[in-house]
């Protein structure tokens, strides 16, 4: 079995999350059409490094709304794809690598950095949750 892995390239538009997670969508379809099983997206990806978007409302994992688009994409596909974001966490806000893989809850990593500044470091991913 050949196991490919895409790692995007893409800008974010800074505080544009619907528009960041439709691009995401469609870049994951692309690279599963190309024969990726893992799909690994830029960190922040989905909000952009922008202060003002970080202390605005947050994409949450109370609902998860948010990502059906990329959902949809994933189910269809069967990849896995690894995506950053600033999550509203409830007693905090952090940067957060999510694991979305199909028709599964997102993996979320043990810990989350707290800073959106373009030299803070994220936390490494750490597959935890339901398999």
């Amino acid at each position: 079995m050949t196991f490919r892995a895409a790692a995007i390239q893409a800008e974010a538009a800074p505080g544009a999350s619907t528009a960041n997670i439709r691009t995401a969508a469609r870049l994951t379809d692309q690279a599963a059409a190309a024969g990726a099983n893992l799909v690994v997206f830029p960190e922040a990806f989905v909000t952009g490094y922008d202060d003002a978007a970080f202390q605005a409302p947050l994409p949450s994992l109370s609902d998860l709304s948010w990502l059906t688009p990329l959902q949809n994409i994933i189910d269809a596909t069967g990849v896995t794809v690894v995506l950053n974001t600033a999550l509203d966490h409830g007693d905090r806000r952090a940067l957060t690598d999510l694991v979305l893989a199909p028709r599964r809850t997102p993996w979320l990593p043990t810990t989350s950095s707290t800073s959106m500044r373009a030299n803070a470091q994220s936390s490494p991913l750490v597959l935890t949750g339901r398999a």
